[in-house]
């Protein structure tokens, strides 16, 4: 299910990892996971402007090696200007710490 984002909005979504990077090989999963994880935001705002990871989200990511990356992940999605160019708008995406993953929603934060 996709949903619009509009300037300054910031949605928390879980993002499945496992299922996004099955055809990913072993050996270099954690790097290929970040760009898994770049386009599934993207493609699920139906945004083409480019995505920012944060690196609290990209240690988490790489924290178990780059071999063996968590199952899910849940982040906070911000859309905002860039830094580099202000006409420009991207999507910043930062971890959030959960405990347990179980009936948790897309939720819109303002």
């Amino acid at each position: 299910m996709w949903s619009k984002i509009e300037e300054n909005q910031t949605v928390e979504m879980t993002v499945n990892l496992r299922k996004i990077c099955t055809a990913i090989p072993w050996s270099k999963k954690a790097p290929k996971a970040v760009k898994a994880l770049k386009r599934e935001i993207q493609k699920h705002f139906r945004e083409k402007i480019g995505v920012v990871i944060t690196s609290d989200l990209n240690n988490f990511i790489h924290s178990r090696g780059s071999k063996k990356i968590p199952n899910k992940v849940r982040v906070r999605v911000t859309k905002e200007t860039s830094l580099k160019n202000a006409e420009e708008n991207v999507l910043k995406t930062d971890l959030v710490v959960v405990g347990s993953f179980k009936n948790l929603k897309e939720v819109i934060v303002d």
